[in-house]
């Protein structure tokens, strides 16, 4: 989705967020990540929006949490999907 074309519908119309979620009030809305240490807050996040259907999805785009879940095999809190 993040290449342009939604995977949903084929729609080009296709937006993403300048600056975190973008579908919230700017810093207010934060992530909070459950890692296998401890819980992280972050946000360093996108959205990526069809106009053309509505779907959308959520890019957590703070690498060393995400780091941190890959390290720890998923641990507890995560499944590894692929």
């Amino acid at each position: 989705m993040r290449g342009g074309e939604c995977p949903k519908c084929g729609s080009h119309d296709v937006y993403g967020s300048k600056d975190g979620p973008g579908i919230g009030y700017g810093d207010a809305v934060q992530w909070e990540v459950r890692t296998a240490r401890r819980n992280e807050v972050s946000l360093e996040c996108q959205t990526v929006l069809c106009a053309g259907c509505g779907y959308f999805e959520q890019y957590l785009l703070d690498e060393r949490i995400r780091s941190d879940i890959a390290a720890a095999g998923g641990g507890s809190n995560w499944v590894r999907m692929g």
